[in-house]
């Protein structure tokens, strides 16, 4: 039981891997699929033009959270983006555009590699190497 009240500990505190790209990557990829799982779910009961609110507002709760427990703004509204974008992705998938939906593949790709630069750069200054 400790091992599991440590695991869910570690998942409350808000951290926004300033020098870890592997867990700054994983965690975003962690929002994204939270955004799409939600969207997907509220795609089967709700209208399709309503089916992101609830990932947007279980988003927004979240880390309006962790901005309590000292998170910074930057990394709470970037969490809340990928979240936003895994619902889009839910949607556009949804409707079969798939134009768009390689446009929302990129946008997230594109967002990740925004963020991963700079933390392989302060890994560096840091006298840490590439590897995770």
């Amino acid at each position: 039981m400790r091992f599991i009240s440590i695991i869910l500990n570690s998942l409350k505190t808000p951290d926004d891997q300033k020098l870890d790209w592997y867990g700054w990557v994983t965690n975003q990829t962690g929002h994204f699929t939270l955004g799409v799982i939600i969207t997907a779910i509220a795609l089967q009961l709700l209208p399709i033009h309503f089916a992101i609110l609830p990932a947007l507002v279980f988003a927004g709760a979240k880390e309006s959270i962790d901005l309590y427990r000292n998170s910074s703004f930057k990394d709470s509204l970037i969490d809340w983006i990928f979240q936003g974008v895994g619902g889009i992705f839910s949607i556009v998938f949804f409707v079969k555009n798939f134009d768009l939906l390689n446009l929302t593949i990129s946008s997230f790709l594109v967002f990740l590699v925004f963020g991963v630069i700079p933390r392989i750069r302060r890994a560096f200054r840091n006298g840490r190497n590439f590897n995770p």
